[in-house]
């Protein structure tokens, strides 16, 4: 993405999450320009950059679907100092291509850090395997967990 590419004012920048049940809340030419990007399904979810309004729409398919595009936006964004910048062509739909998107914790005695971690680490840890789309967590059974 070039720097001129991307709605760079932050101050001005609005992230709008809304569920597929509210589409009575978006205005008459954002509900138009939504309809026109393709339908999601199962966890999926439509994001729009409206840049002449500095606003990005996601429209999420349930609340599990929410975090998923919060996060493709946090990982398209190009972010300095002094700006951040969101691609002005991201428009798109998604749908995971997996029903189950999981990820294994596993404690080893080698290389691991999980034992120094605390409970909000592990917390935001859990959160940002979301924001990535995983969403079940499992531990390998060889493993102990502490």
């Amino acid at each position: 993405m070039k720097r001129t590419d991307g709605i760079s004012n932050v101050s001005d920048l609005q992230i709008i999450p809304l569920s597929e049940e509210e589409p009575h809340l978006i205005s008459g030419d954002w509900r138009r320009r939504v309809a026109a990007i393709p339908p999601f399904g199962v966890e999926g979810y439509k994001m729009l950059v409206l840049e002449d309004d500095s606003k990005v729409l996601i429209i999420a398919n349930g609340q599990r679907a929410s975090p998923y595009g919060v996060g493709k936006l946090l990982r398209s964004m190009e972010i300095s100092t002094k700006k951040v910048l969101v691609p002005r062509q991201l428009s798109i739909s998604t749908t995971p291509s997996h029903p189950i998107r999981c990820h294994q914790l596993g404690y080893r005695s080698k290389t691991n850090s999980y034992d120094a971690w605390s409970a909000a680490q592990f917390d935001q840890y859990i959160c940002e395997l979301a924001i990535f789309g995983a969403n079940k967590l499992t531990h390998a059974e060889h493993t102990l967990m502490v």
